[in-house]
């Protein structure tokens, strides 16, 4: 298991470690969310997926992560610009934000470029923002370790959440 690292939050970011869904393999469909991950298995995030829910794994899986936003939490952001922290993906990634790509770091084959200890910011409209949302994030792990292995991983603030990141490296 890798050492969890505890890091101060900002009152207005709102954390999204934990418990997340995962597939090995890959579908576009997986990005929608309307898709059906009830027989997913569960997966820590932050944590390498070798060392939880995918074992000796390299290839493309899926996480996938259901929340909701609080109203309160709503008003505190008013009309700032808003994104999701994903912390660092081994090797890359390409996130969707209720079906709608939001970002990407490192690239897939055919050029396979990874981003391993890049951590990840991805700033959206705030429009895309329902009241059940689900976070699709396709991985890519060329060899070795793989997932969303480091931490923080949050939504907030644009601005918030980049001070994280200064913070965490």
């Amino acid at each position: 298991m890798t050492a969890r690292h505890s890091v101060v939050r900002f009152p207005s970011t709102l954390p999204l470690d934990g418990p997340w869904k995962i597939a090995a393999g890959d579908d576009p469909a997986w990005s929608q969310s309307g898709f059906d991950d009830s027989a997913w298995k569960a997966a820590v995030v932050p944590l390498r997926w070798e060392d939880d829910a995918l074992p000796d794994y390299d290839g493309i899986a899926w996480y996938r992560l259901r929340f909701n936003i609080p109203a309160e939490a709503l008003e505190r952001w008013s009309d700032q610009p808003v994104a999701i922290l994903l912390g660092a993906v081994d090797d890359a990634d390409e996130t969707f934000l209720n079906g709608q790509k939001i970002g990407q770091g490192g690239s897939f084959p055919p050029e396979k470029q990874t981003a391993w200890e890049t951590l990840r910011i991805y700033e959206f409209d705030r429009k895309l923002l329902q009241g059940e949302n689900v976070l699709a994030v396709r991985v890519g792990d060329w060899m070795g370790n793989g997932g969303i292995w480091r931490g923080p991983v949050a939504i907030g603030p644009a601005d918030q959440l980049r001070a994280l990141v200064s913070e965490a490296q």
